[in-house]
């Protein structure tokens, strides 16, 4: 007999009144448990953004709905079997591994009680004289971006006091007017969703689904483009919103993996909508740039065709757009063909015209990326400079080609993140500069002798083989660990562990401080001062642990085909 049946039958010959007050509090028992899910004390936003009214709306049956395919396409395997690719593995690798494994969770341990201690529900950790700051709209960006983390590395403890901080969140609490609508997709949105993913706890996606109910508002617009960069909740209220005009790629390529996965964990199909709208856009606009295959760096969002200037790039203000297109495929099991056409056109296109390798004293067979500027009918110029955030590239080429069966991108892929690797050991911080140039080989393929006279006009007191650093900071960033982490995942190299291993000591030893880690004013200088910013996991240690926390273990808990594809956790 059901719950609701035993209270009718208990009310005996009470008016019906009286059942159908009965049954509404069951009701409300039982709806209040589903969502809390634990013992965390959960409130709702003071502003009930889920029944905004808005002024552009999307009909529901105009409204796209998730792909389905009869039969659904099979994903392949991703990642390396390592039984076959390495072979057995003795006891003393095995001691390596486990050793390794916890000197990273102590790194991790460490920054997170300075931010536990010093900056508890603050979007960043002063790390090096204490305190805190916010930059990210005061909700806590450390700590929603390190519920995975925590999870994952199984201080539960940890992870339960942090679920207890975020169930009494009022996104409507802001510390500016405007939010970064792609910083808080990334951070917020997809911290959230993923720490759903892995452990289950039903005040996280409740958590999410307000905050992508308040995202969504940014969406109405006259072109139903979301308003980038920023978001502003008081323009949403009062209907004052407009389209955009110009935008970074990345800023509006980056949220289709958030919103889709909120449609697919809560049913609503506006949230998919929003961003199926961009795609189409997206998917539209591929081919018209002066570059075809790859979108410029800045958007024109108010015409398909792009022209003018255009600068092309997979770095900065571009870099998770292409990042996106093969997970996107993946999160929709295949269903959605278009992601396939514009990752199989852009990593073609990328290929060919952005990646070149170095002229260095010993040559190895290694890659960087560059980027490419184009002005009218003038003949384009290559730019042989790379930045930290180039560094994904790797990991990115690596998965395409395993998704796609295509091994030369694989190789790319391995080389681009071995490239990385090598810049981290050329610096005497053993780490790798936020902007860096080479002089480019005349092919990425045949010899390269080294030729000293090119390197004449080359800056001096950089290690040889670079030709200039823009930017001698290291700012914490995880994207060369990543890409060399994915390249194992994806060939099962077990020599990739040991680089992955000497570039997390150098950034643990030469960026610690009392209470977490602080970024590196210069990497030429072994003493170098620490800069007193640590930012949120996104592009911190926090999140560099525990790429290397996966690192150092065969384990199918976190199987990569499974679990590595989560919301730009880039």
């Amino acid at each position: 007999m059901s719950v609701v049946m035993w209270a009718a039958s208990k009310a005996g010959k009470q008016p019906i009144k009286r059942i159908r007050t009965l049954t509404m509090a069951v009701f409300c028992v039982l709806l209040y448990f589903f969502y809390a899910g634990s013992d965390s004390s959960w409130s709702s936003d003071s502003y009930n953004w889920a029944r905004h009214r808005h002024f552009y709306p999307v009909d529901k049956s105009d409204m796209a709905h998730l792909p389905v395919w009869r039969p659904t396409p099979k994903i392949p395997r991703i990642q390396t079997k390592f039984a076959t690719a390495a072979g057995h593995r003795d006891d003393t690798h095995w001691e390596i591994c486990e050793m390794r494994r916890w000197e990273v969770k102590e790194a991790f341990e460490h920054a997170w009680k300075g931010y536990k201690k010093q900056a508890w529900g603050w979007d960043e950790l002063m790390p090096v004289s204490g305190g805190h700051r916010n930059v990210f709209n005061g909700w806590g960006a450390t700590l929603i971006d390190t519920l995975d983390t925590l999870w994952i590395m199984d201080m539960k403890d940890e992870f339960n006091e942090a679920v207890e901080h975020v169930a009494g969140l009022d996104f409507n609490n802001l510390t500016q007017p405007n939010i970064n609508l792609f910083e808080t997709n990334i951070r917020y949105l997809g911290g959230l969703l993923g720490a759903y993913d892995l452990s289950g706890e039903k005040i996280l996606l409740r958590k999410a689904t307000e905050l992508g109910h308040m995202l969504y508002a940014a969406f109405d617009t006259s072109t139903r483009m979301p308003t980038l960069p920023f978001f502003n909740p008081d323009n949403a209220r009062a209907g004052a919103q407009k389209p955009p005009f110009s935008v970074s790629s990345a800023g509006v390529g980056s949220l289709s993996m958030e919103f889709t996965r909120l449609a697919q964990l809560t049913g609503n199909m506006k949230f998919y909508d929003a961003i199926d709208r961009v795609k189409s856009f997206l998917f539209l606009s591929q081919e018209t740039s002066k570059l075809p295959g790859m979108w410029p760096m800045s958007l024109q969002m108010g015409s398909i065709r792009q022209s003018g200037m255009s600068h092309f790039t997979i770095g900065a203000e571009a870099d998770s757009l292409y990042e996106y297109l093969p997970k996107m495929y993946i999160l929709l099991n295949g269903t959605d063909k278009q992601y396939e056409t514009m990752w199989l056109r852009a990593a073609m296109t990328i290929e060919q015209n952005l990646l070149f390798k170095p002229m260095i004293p010993k040559p190895i067979d290694i890659l960087f990326s560059g980027s490419l500027s184009i002005k009218g009918h003038l003949e384009p110029k290559m730019r042989s400079e790379t930045g930290h955030l180039d560094c994904f590239a790797g990991g990115m080429f690596a998965l395409g080609g395993r998704l796609f069966d295509i091994q030369r991108h694989v190789d790319v892929g391995t080389k681009l993140a071995q490239g990385c690797s090598w810049a981290y050991r050329q610096f005497p911080a053993g780490v790798m500069p936020e902007f860096l140039s080479f002089v480019p080989c005349e092919s990425r393929d045949g010899p390269c002798k080294y030729n000293e006279t090119l390197f004449e006009k080359a800056a001096k007191e950089i290690p040889e083989g670079i030709f200039s650093v823009r930017d001698p900071r290291y700012l914490l960033r995880p994207e060369a660990i990543e890409s060399i982490f994915v390249a194992f995942r994806t060939t099962g190299k077990i020599g990739l562990q040991n680089v992955a291993w000497e570039m997390f000591t150098a950034i643990r030893d030469h960026t610690k401080t009392k209470y977490g880690n602080g970024q590196i004013k210069d990497v030429n200088d072994k003493e170098s001062r620490l800069e007193n910013i640590m930012e949120a996991s996104e592009i911190s240690l926090l999140m560099t642990s525990r790429h290397l926390l996966l690192w150092t273990k065969f384990t199918n808990i976190h199987h990569y085909q499974h679990r590595a594809f989560g919301y730009r956790k880039r």
